[in-house]
């Protein structure tokens, strides 16, 4: 049986989550600007990256076991 008191909690502890993530957020916002200041844009590792092994790790994961980019015939 749900009485008052659990919904009171189960409020509270989602304010408490909820300010949290909030939280979480904005220190990551503030945490990226300041890497964003700091470096510079993308090195060469970092574009290859997006470029290259990025694509092939999420097709991987997709379900896309084949090498290359096309599905060979």
């Amino acid at each position: 049986m749900s009485t008052n008191l659990d919904a009171t909690l189960h409020y509270e502890t989602y304010r408490l989550r909820e300010a949290e993530v909030a939280r979480d957020v904005e220190l990551r916002r503030r945490a990226a600007e300041r890497a964003d200041l700091e470096r510079p844009a993308r090195s060469g590792g970092a574009r290859r990256w997006a470029r290259a092994i990025a694509p092939a790790a999420l097709r991987r994961r997709l379900g896309a076991p084949w090498r290359g980019r096309r599905r060979p015939a």
